[in-house]
């Protein structure tokens, strides 16, 4: 019973971080086209948008391959070397890259929506605010409580302690890990060429009128 209760948590927060994700991307995809008339601040907060969905999408594949893998290393001999440690390791390697990546953008966001709240004193952008920073805090907590246990599986499956673990294994694992990052990546570059092409030149954006403001021009035509 509680292994069902397990299983339908992890598909409900993969599902929630894909949706979150995909709304990341469709939201920079919409200031795309503008980006370089945006002051240097805005295209921050535009990038870290970006990179937010990046490391969500890859986040979400590197579990779901990840598990898949695992789960049939018993009964696919071809998959035999992916046990529980080299899932966990395979894991750690993409939380040591994306986690990183996941604080600096995630504090550049939470800086935007409070800026964002205080220009205009509404309850939505208050809520937003809100959200951003537990979001910030609760990474920040479990960044310090995981990334040293991650950094010393990821020193295991690069040492040379254990000996059961061939060279091509390693070879392996780190070339899922990048394939998985490009995937990512690919995903969210799709769906900002996608927003940005139905949304075309329009003003848009919170980056631009939110928190930072557009960059002026002196000269026009």
């Amino acid at each position: 019973m509680w292994d069902v209760l397990r299983g339908i948590g992890i598909a409900l927060i993969l599902l929630l971080n894909f949706a979150i994700s995909w709304f990341n991307a469709w939201a920079a995809g919409k200031a795309w086209p503008e980006r370089r008339e945006l002051a240097w601040p805005a295209r921050i907060v535009l990038w870290s948008t970006a990179l937010m969905s990046f490391v969500g999408f890859s986040w979400c594949y590197l579990f779901l391959i990840g598990f898949g893998l695992y789960k049939f290393h018993d009964s696919w001999s071809a998959l035999s070397w992916m046990d529980a440690t080299r899932f966990e390791q395979m894991q750690s390697l993409g939380y040591v890259i994306l986690m990183p990546v996941l604080l600096v953008t995630g504090l550049v966001l939470t800086i935007d929506a409070w800026a964002a709240a205080w220009r205009r004193r509404q309850a939505a952008d208050i809520g937003v605010a809100v959200y951003d920073t537990f979001a910030m805090i609760y990474n920040t907590a479990e960044a310090i409580q995981y990334l040293p246990g991650a950094f010393d599986k990821v020193g295991d499956l690069f040492s040379d302690n254990d000996r059961d673990l061939e060279d091509w294994v390693v070879v392996v694992i780190v070339a899922i890990v990048i394939a998985i990052l490009f995937l990512g990546l690919f995903t969210t570059g799709a769906i900002i060429k996608a927003s940005a092409r139905s949304h075309g030149r329009h003003v848009v954006s919170r980056y631009a009128s939110s928190g930072f403001g557009r960059r002026s021009r002196t000269t026009e035509g």
